[in-house]
């Protein structure tokens, strides 16, 4: 191997390195849950702006209904619930 393979190869490694980040916050943790379940076919900032505008746990429980449930096309059922789902925050 030449030194710029070795060199490439060592950068390679430390963005995959950076990239195992753990979320800041429950949102961000729902949110990266929930882009790996659907093997990131829904982009990463619309999931953000779900969870911001919905809230996490609501979101994580219409998200556990359709992990348990038996739908053909669970992202496109996932994208409905939320865009139908009100959420009430109570004081």
């Amino acid at each position: 191997m030449s030194v710029f393979s070795q060199k490439f190869n060592q950068v390679l490694e430390n963005r995959r390195l950076q990239n195992t980040q753990k979320p800041y916050n429950q949102a961000q943790a729902v949110a990266a849950e929930i882009y790996e379940y659907f093997h990131k076919k829904l982009s990463y900032p619309r999931i953000i702006g779900i969870v911001s505008r919905k809230g996490p746990q609501a979101v994580r429980e219409c998200f556990q209904e359709i992990q348990k449930g038996d739908a053909k096309n669970k992202l496109a059922l996932f994208i409905w619930k939320t865009n139908r789902m009100t959420v009430r925050w109570k004081d």
